[in-house]
């Protein structure tokens, strides 16, 4: 399979598996006491097939957790930052369910990638990310 043909593939797999999330960490080092962390988990109880995409875009596999549903080991492929920001523009496109949480989330990322690079004013920066979590949230629920 072509890597265009398994972006899609990927694609399938975030829409219907996948949770896009911009989830606020508390951060000892950070000034703020926090920090943001956009991310997108796809949960499956086949590890085979997130090994799969890890091998392609990268992040890490969560060991797994029994799930309260036919007490099946679930596992999580989490993406980070550095792996969304190589692949999430080419994956949004695909994307049919999720294309607009993963757009927002884009949004997240370059607000992030804005802050370390000029001088940007913090509080401006979460005031934009805060609304953005709060879209993300309610999209999700």
């Amino acid at each position: 399979m072509d890597k265009n043909s398994f972006l899609a593939y990927i694609a399938g797999f975030i829409d219907g598996e996948g949770c896009i999330l911009l989830s606020k960490h508390k951060c000892k080092k950070s000034k703020r006491g926090f920090e943001w962390k956009p991310m997108i988990k796809i949960t499956n109880s086949d590890k085979h097939v997130l090994l799969l995409i890890q091998k392609v875009i990268g992040g890490y596999i969560d060991k797994g957790q029994i799930s309260n549903i036919g007490r099946k080991r679930v596992y999580q492929l989490v993406l980070n930052s550095s792996n969304l920001r190589k692949y999430l523009d080419k994956i949004i496109p695909l994307l049919i369910i999720k294309k607009k949480r993963a757009k927002l989330l884009k949004l997240a990322l370059d607000e992030t990638i804005n802050h370390r690079k000029s001088s940007y004013n913090v509080s401006d920066v979460d005031i934009k990310l805060e609304k953005i979590y709060h879209k993300i949230k309610e999209l999700n629920h």
